[in-house]
This record gives C-alpha cells, sequence and structure tokens, in this order.
C-alpha cells in the first residue's frame, strides 16, 4: 500500500502506466461524470462512482490478482482499512470475473487511511482493503475514481 499527496505521486510511482493513469485523475473533480472510462484497453481504466460511505461491521476486507487499484477521492472524505493479505482467512472465494475476493475481518486492527481529494491510495494484489468507511460519526456522499492497472502477464 502507497498514501501520499496528488502532488508526490512522481517520488514514488514513475513510468508509462502510472502516468497514463495520473494524467487522467488530473483531469477530474467532483462534478466529473460517473461511468467507466478506458484509458488503455483493459490493460488501464477507471472508474468513476458516487455512494454513501458505511460503517465498517458491515464490510469486508477484500484483494484482487490481477489488478492494482490506485483510489482518489473527488468529493467528500472516506476511510480505507487495510491489511496484509498473508494469513487472513476467505469469506468468498476470489471471482475471476470480477478480480476480487472477500476476506474475514481479521482480529488484527486495521491500519486506518483517510482519503480527500488531493491525496491518493494505492492497493497492490498483497493489500486487503476495505474501502468506502464512514470517516467521522456518520455516513457521507463521496465521489471516488479508481484507476486499474493490469499487472504485467507472468507476474504473481
Amino acid at each position: 500500500m502507497i498514501v501520499d499527496e496528488m502532488v508526490n505521486r512522481r517520488l514514488c510511482l514513475q513510468g508509462p502506466l502510472w502516468d497514463l493513469a495520473f494524467e487522467f485523475l488530473a483531469t477530474l473533480d467532483g462534478e466529473s461524470e460517473e461511468g467507466r472510462f478506458a484509458l488503455q484497453g483493459d490493460d488501464v481504466y477507471a472508474m468513476v462512482e458516487s455512494y454513501d460511505t458505511r460503517i465498517p461491521k458491515i464490510a469486508l476486507p477484500e484483494a484482487h490478482r490481477v489488478y492494482t487499484d490506485i483510489q482518489v477521492l473527488l468529493s467528500g472524505r472516506e476511510r480505507i482499512d487495510w491489511w496484509p493479505t498473508p494469513g487472513l482467512t476467505i469469506a468468498k472465494p476470489y471471482d475471476s470475473g470480477k478480480d476480487i475476493a472477500f476476506y474475514e475481518r481479521p482480529e488484527a486492527p486495521a491500519t486506518g487511511v483517510v482519503l480527500v481529494p488531493g491525496r491518493f491510495a494505492v492497493f497492490f494484489p498483497a493489500d486487503a482493503h476495505m474501502p468506502g468507511l464512514q470517516a467521522g460519526s456518520g455516513p457521507e456522499r463521496v465521489k471516488k475514481a479508481v484507476i486499474k492497472i493490469r499487472r504485467p502477464h507472468g507476474e504473481g
């Protein structure tokens, strides 16, 4: 997992796919159109959506095998909890069509990250993450962009 401010992204994430992703993110704001946007076919794509944050007890940690996530809030604030996947118990087996597996919430405390506009989080396949959580005392409407970057074939 990487968490940083958008202005610092070149310090840790360089290369053509990262550049493509962050150039697209720089065009977005709280008024951006929602939907799925192909940036480089299925190798790099973005999803922009709005939703209400939720309480942690109704959520499960998730992880992906094929794609790395870049998550950015365009409006509102959201907490994302993180755990390393080794040692976690599967709650819902991996679905290759959706590139997602869900895990039981571990006993170990999570590392919590609060996203706000201008900050990003990157979740790699070994990162179980539970997004969409309330960052304050109640639900909040957020707009979020998630960029999916396919891992090179043969990795993993």
